[in-house]
């Protein structure tokens, strides 16, 4: 067994031509590897049968009996290991992982979850991690991923669970604690400087620099204000970022709380940016224009030309001059006007800005210089694809108080009938083949709606998957009758967390204002505990921003001040008082 596993190895780390198939074949052809095989055949084949059982909803209860699936699979990867072939572990301990995860829901013990997730960083399931540690952290527990991120140690990673490590650390950036996060923020910085020794333990595959980069933005959220200043500082002194790396700098920028900078450190920060790509430039020149009027005027220009990028840059588009917002409005209606042209020549882009969203909003703030006649031929064209309606319907929802009484009018038609429509052309990487959630949510913010259309097509909504169900708490909301609260209450318990966090998002905003009696406070109060960050970070956002609060959405933020997520902290810390 042992002599197989080291024909495998040598094969593995052989020079392409000196690779011998031969010895490999004959090596894995012993009776121990058909014996792990076999093991590992009927894990595998307990685990198929446990999920049918589940899915099938077999309510059978069987006493005692062992639990093959974990126990097979595990005696197949000590078996691996014994053999010492690392590649057959990984594979064996990945299925374990996976395995121990797959029985858990977000109310599971978090060290069972920690278990899962230790197993699949030393497999080395940098992969699998990803999605696991996501889920976890949106859906709960989210504290599992505090306790496993806790036990890495960069400084003695290895090829194998290296990239694993940073993916952790990656993916669940915002529920480090503060140890693991100093600690990690400093081993970034450290190796950004200097990579050989990681380079030399790890022999990454992967672009090393740009896996640094993304984990430091993700983590620097979570550390003390002095850490903070040594990543401004390492910002300061970059020079140069092509537009790869310049991509992954930026969103460490946006990572930093205004209060971790001044106006010293923006200047010197600002005065190197031009030596970058504008993905980077751009970001760096809107820190110092918090503080600067010249610097303001300057990415104002360059918004006035047809940057996005430095609109958004700007920051608040009710601050913008005159001039700028009509060239803006010109530029976007244009680029409506094309992809409407381009929709009937069959063509469909994807990525990029939402000009309708962006053109919507402009025009709602700035009606003097509004192009509606662009915007409403896109949302009312059947050719046009669901994506690039999307933005559009749902900023107009919710700034439909602001609308002109005559576009109002224009617009009731055209959001009933997105609402209805089932589908439409969308791109195969779109994530909502349709525009009825959005629809609605428009038809219901105009008065579109009498009761009866607004409780069909909510219950159609509620009905439908989670994105619809998502859009239905949304609708909800808008609505504001009793029974909504109602609604937002149920759904505040989703399986799905994004579902929870837009009915605990309009939980809060009904709680803010002290409406929706004992159920509505209750619900929310559900809210505040949910296992994962979604549902908390929409509750801070909503009553962090409310224009008045009331005792219970005081005590609320109160509550979330000390959360597992650094977000949500931020969020509820920084509330105006």
């Amino acid at each position: 067994a042992i002599a197989g596993s080291a024909a495998v190895l040598l094969f593995n780390t052989s020079a392409w031509g000196q690779q011998d198939v031969a010895d490999v074949i004959a090596g894995a052809d012993t009776a121990a590897t058909w014996w792990r095989t076999q093991t590992a055949s009927w894990g595998l084949d307990a685990l198929a049968q446990r999920t049918f059982s589940a899915w099938a909803r077999d309510t059978s209860v069987r006493v005692g009996g062992p639990d093959v699936a974990n126990n097979q699979l595990f005696a197949a990867a000590l078996l691996a290991s014994h053999a010492g072939d690392q590649g057959g572990w990984r594979h064996l301990a990945g299925l374990l992982g996976r395995d121990m995860l797959m029985r858990l829901d977000r109310e599971a013990n978090p060290a069972r979850a920690r278990e899962g997730l230790t197993a699949l960083r030393l497999a080395g399931e940098d992969a699998a991690l990803k999605l696991v540690v996501r889920r976890l952290v949106a859906d709960g527990p989210a504290i599992a991923v505090t306790l496993a991120a806790a036990d890495v140690r960069l400084e003695v990673a290895t090829r194998t669970t290296g990239p694993a490590d940073l993916m952790l650390l990656q993916q669940g950036g915002d529920v480090l604690d503060e140890p693991c996060a100093e600690r990690t923020v400093a081993w970034l910085l450290a190796t950004l400087a200097n990579p050989a020794p990681f380079e030399t333990r790890t022999s990454p595959s992967y672009l090393l620099e740009l896996r640094l980069v993304e984990t430091l933005a993700a983590v620097v959220a979570s550390v003390s204000v002095s850490t903070q200043g040594a990543v401004i500082e390492h910002l300061i002194a970059l020079s140069g970022q092509e537009q790869l790396l310049a991509t992954a700098w930026a969103p460490v920028i946006d990572a930093l709380p205004h209060d971790a900078w001044s106006e010293e450190p923006a200047r010197r920060l600002a005065e190197n940016a031009g030596t970058h790509h504008d993905e980077l430039r751009v970001p760096a020149l809107g820190v110092l224009a918090r503080y600067d009027e010249a610097t303001r005027a300057a990415l104002t220009s360059e918004a006035q030309a047809g940057s996005l990028d430095a609109l958004a840059a700007l920051g608040d588009v009710r601050e913008l001059p005159g001039e700028v917002v009509s060239a803006l409005i010109a530029g976007l209606a244009e680029q409506v006007r094309q992809q409407v042209e381009q929709a009937h020549a069959g063509h469909f882009g994807f990525g990029g800005h939402d000009v309708g969203s962006g053109l919507g909003l402009l025009n709602v703030w700035y009606p003097q210089a509004a192009a509606w006649d662009p915007l409403l031929d896109l949302l009312a064209d059947d050719a046009v694809a669901v994506e690039h309606k999307l933005g559009a319907l749902h900023t107009l929802g919710t700034l439909a108080d602001q609308l002109p009484a005559d576009i109002q009018e224009r617009l009731k038609p055209i959001a009933v009938a997105a609402a209805e429509r089932p589908s439409g052309p969308s791109s195969p990487f779109a994530q909502e083949r349709d525009a009825m959630g959005p629809g609605t949510y428009l038809a219901a913010a105009l008065g579109a709606l009498d009761a009866d259309g607004a409780a069909s097509r909510l219950l159609k909504l509620l009905a439908g998957d989670a994105n619809h169900r998502q859009w239905a708490a949304q609708v909800a909301r808008r609505l504001g009758r009793p029974e909504d609260i109602g609604v937002l209450a149920a759904l505040a318990q989703d399986p799905d967390p994004d579902v929870r966090g837009a009915a605990g998002a309009g939980l809060a905003s009904v709680v803010a204002e002290d409406q929706g009696g004992a159920l509505a406070a209750s619900a929310l109060q559900l809210c505040l505990v949910d296992p994962g960050t979604r549902t908390p970070a929409n509750v801070a956002a909503v009553l962090a921003g409310a224009p008045a609060r009331g005792k219970a959405a005081r005590e609320a933020l109160d509550q979330l001040r000390t959360h597992v997520s650094a977000n949500v902290r931020s969020l509820a810390a920084h509330s105006a008082d």
